[in-house]
Protein backbone atom coordinates (compact mmCIF):
# COMPACT_ATOMS: atom_id res chain seq x y z
CA UNK A 1 0.00 0.00 0.00
CA UNK A 2 0.84 3.66 0.03
CA UNK A 3 2.72 5.26 2.93
CA UNK A 4 0.55 6.86 5.64
CA UNK A 5 -0.67 10.32 4.64
CA UNK A 6 -0.25 9.59 0.93
CA UNK A 7 -3.20 10.35 -1.26
CA UNK A 8 -3.85 9.87 -4.92
CA UNK A 9 -6.24 12.82 -4.79
CA UNK A 10 -3.57 15.40 -5.63
CA UNK A 11 -3.94 18.40 -7.94
CA UNK A 12 -0.46 19.11 -9.31
CA UNK A 13 -1.69 21.96 -11.52
CA UNK A 14 -3.31 23.73 -8.58
CA UNK A 15 -0.16 23.21 -6.51
CA UNK A 16 2.07 24.71 -9.22
CA UNK A 17 -0.41 27.55 -9.84
CA UNK A 18 -0.29 28.37 -6.11
CA UNK A 19 3.49 28.08 -6.09
CA UNK A 20 3.70 30.61 -8.93
CA UNK A 21 1.43 32.96 -6.95
CA UNK A 22 3.72 32.63 -3.94
CA UNK A 23 6.92 33.12 -5.93
CA UNK A 24 5.54 36.16 -7.74
CA UNK A 25 4.57 37.67 -4.37
CA UNK A 26 7.86 37.00 -2.60
CA UNK A 27 10.45 37.30 -5.37
CA UNK A 28 11.21 39.62 -8.25
CA UNK A 29 9.60 37.52 -10.99
CA UNK A 30 8.82 38.74 -14.48
CA UNK A 31 5.40 37.15 -14.93
CA UNK A 32 5.72 37.54 -18.72
CA UNK A 33 8.79 35.30 -18.78
CA UNK A 34 7.63 32.13 -17.01
CA UNK A 35 8.55 28.87 -18.70
CA UNK A 36 7.84 25.21 -17.94
CA UNK A 37 10.34 22.59 -19.11
CA UNK A 38 10.53 18.90 -18.38
CA UNK A 39 11.76 15.49 -19.43
CA UNK A 40 9.56 12.38 -19.68
CA UNK A 41 6.76 12.74 -17.11
CA UNK A 42 8.05 16.28 -16.57
CA UNK A 43 7.49 16.93 -20.28
CA UNK A 44 3.93 15.71 -19.90
CA UNK A 45 3.52 17.99 -16.88
CA UNK A 46 4.88 20.96 -18.84
CA UNK A 47 2.34 20.36 -21.61
CA UNK A 48 -0.42 19.90 -19.02
CA UNK A 49 0.56 23.25 -17.49
CA UNK A 50 0.44 24.85 -20.94
CA UNK A 51 -3.11 23.56 -21.33
CA UNK A 52 -4.30 24.52 -17.86
CA UNK A 53 -2.21 27.62 -17.13
CA UNK A 54 -1.36 28.79 -20.63
CA UNK A 55 -2.24 32.36 -19.77
CA UNK A 56 0.57 32.36 -17.18
CA UNK A 57 3.35 30.86 -19.28
CA UNK A 58 5.49 32.35 -22.05
CA UNK A 59 6.45 28.96 -23.50
CA UNK A 60 7.00 25.30 -22.67
CA UNK A 61 9.69 22.78 -23.52
CA UNK A 62 9.05 19.05 -23.59
CA UNK A 63 11.80 16.46 -23.98
CA UNK A 64 10.75 12.84 -24.51
CA UNK A 65 7.15 13.16 -23.35
CA UNK A 66 5.11 15.76 -25.26
CA UNK A 67 2.60 13.01 -26.06
CA UNK A 68 1.94 11.94 -22.43
CA UNK A 69 -1.07 14.20 -21.90
CA UNK A 70 -4.72 14.21 -22.79
CA UNK A 71 -6.30 16.53 -25.32
CA UNK A 72 -5.37 20.13 -24.62
CA UNK A 73 -8.45 22.30 -24.20
CA UNK A 74 -6.50 25.51 -23.58
CA UNK A 75 -7.31 28.51 -25.74
CA UNK A 76 -4.24 30.71 -25.27
CA UNK A 77 -1.65 30.52 -28.08
CA UNK A 78 1.55 29.23 -26.57
CA UNK A 79 5.03 28.54 -27.85
CA UNK A 80 6.09 24.89 -27.59
CA UNK A 81 9.42 23.23 -28.32
CA UNK A 82 9.36 19.44 -28.25
CA UNK A 83 12.43 17.24 -28.63
CA UNK A 84 12.00 13.49 -28.97
CA UNK A 85 14.10 10.55 -30.16
CA UNK A 86 12.55 8.25 -32.73
CA UNK A 87 14.08 5.24 -30.93
CA UNK A 88 12.61 6.04 -27.50
CA UNK A 89 11.38 2.73 -26.09
CA UNK A 90 9.96 4.28 -22.89
CA UNK A 91 7.74 7.05 -24.31
CA UNK A 92 7.26 5.65 -27.78
CA UNK A 93 7.43 8.19 -30.63
CA UNK A 94 4.57 6.45 -32.43
CA UNK A 95 2.42 6.72 -29.28
CA UNK A 96 0.19 4.12 -27.74
CA UNK A 97 2.24 3.18 -24.72
CA UNK A 98 4.50 4.15 -21.86
CA UNK A 99 6.85 1.50 -20.46
CA UNK A 100 4.89 -1.12 -22.43
CA UNK A 101 1.60 -0.11 -20.75
CA UNK A 102 -0.99 0.65 -23.41
CA UNK A 103 -2.24 4.19 -22.78
CA UNK A 104 -3.62 5.10 -26.17
CA UNK A 105 -1.53 8.28 -26.19
CA UNK A 106 -1.05 9.90 -29.60
CA UNK A 107 2.12 9.88 -31.64
CA UNK A 108 4.51 12.78 -31.12
CA UNK A 109 3.65 14.33 -34.54
CA UNK A 110 -0.09 14.01 -33.86
CA UNK A 111 0.28 15.72 -30.47
CA UNK A 112 2.31 18.50 -32.07
CA UNK A 113 -0.41 18.96 -34.72
CA UNK A 114 -2.95 19.35 -31.88
CA UNK A 115 -0.79 21.90 -30.06
CA UNK A 116 -0.22 23.82 -33.30
CA UNK A 117 -3.95 23.86 -33.99
CA UNK A 118 -4.57 25.16 -30.47
CA UNK A 119 -2.23 28.08 -31.21
CA UNK A 120 -3.86 28.81 -34.57
CA UNK A 121 -0.79 27.77 -36.57
CA UNK A 122 -0.77 26.66 -40.19
CA UNK A 123 -1.76 22.97 -40.28
CA UNK A 124 1.33 21.68 -42.12
CA UNK A 125 4.75 22.01 -40.46
CA UNK A 126 7.64 23.34 -42.49
CA UNK A 127 11.12 21.80 -42.45
CA UNK A 128 13.85 23.89 -40.81
CA UNK A 129 17.60 23.48 -41.28
CA UNK A 130 19.06 21.14 -38.67
CA UNK A 131 22.20 19.10 -38.08
CA UNK A 132 22.41 15.72 -39.78
CA UNK A 133 20.34 13.17 -37.87
CA UNK A 134 17.88 15.76 -36.61
CA UNK A 135 14.60 16.61 -38.31
CA UNK A 136 13.27 20.04 -37.32
CA UNK A 137 9.70 21.00 -38.14
CA UNK A 138 8.05 24.35 -37.41
CA UNK A 139 4.38 25.21 -37.57
CA UNK A 140 4.16 28.79 -38.84
CA UNK A 141 1.52 31.53 -38.83
CA UNK A 142 0.62 30.94 -35.18
CA UNK A 143 -1.62 33.37 -33.30
CA UNK A 144 -0.12 35.91 -30.94
CA UNK A 145 3.44 35.35 -32.16
CA UNK A 146 3.52 31.78 -30.78
CA UNK A 147 6.06 29.31 -32.19
CA UNK A 148 5.54 25.54 -32.29
CA UNK A 149 8.52 23.36 -33.18
CA UNK A 150 9.47 19.66 -33.07
CA UNK A 151 13.00 18.26 -33.17
CA UNK A 152 13.12 14.54 -33.91
CA UNK A 153 16.51 12.93 -33.26
CA UNK A 154 17.22 9.83 -35.34
CA UNK A 155 18.21 6.78 -33.29
CA UNK A 156 17.83 8.65 -29.98
CA UNK A 157 16.32 6.98 -26.94
CA UNK A 158 14.82 8.22 -23.69
CA UNK A 159 17.40 10.66 -22.45
CA UNK A 160 18.01 14.40 -22.31
CA UNK A 161 20.15 15.45 -25.29
CA UNK A 162 23.20 17.33 -24.03
CA UNK A 163 26.67 18.19 -25.16
CA UNK A 164 27.87 15.40 -22.83
CA UNK A 165 25.77 12.81 -24.71
CA UNK A 166 26.34 13.43 -28.42
CA UNK A 167 24.18 11.80 -31.07
CA UNK A 168 25.73 10.27 -34.15
CA UNK A 169 25.13 13.64 -35.80
CA UNK A 170 27.05 15.53 -33.12
CA UNK A 171 26.10 17.35 -29.95
CA UNK A 172 22.45 18.36 -29.69
CA UNK A 173 22.06 20.25 -26.44
CA UNK A 174 18.42 20.58 -25.36
CA UNK A 175 19.46 22.75 -22.45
Amino acid sequence: GLPPGTTLDVDDVDFLDSLLDELETELCVDADRLFAVGHSNGAGMSITLSCELGDRLAAVGAVAGVNLTGVCDGEEPLSVLAIHGDADDIVVYEGGSLLDFELGNPSVPDRMDQLAERSGCDPEPQPVDAPEGVERQRWEGCDGGAAVELWTIAGWGHEWPSAASPTEAGAIDAT
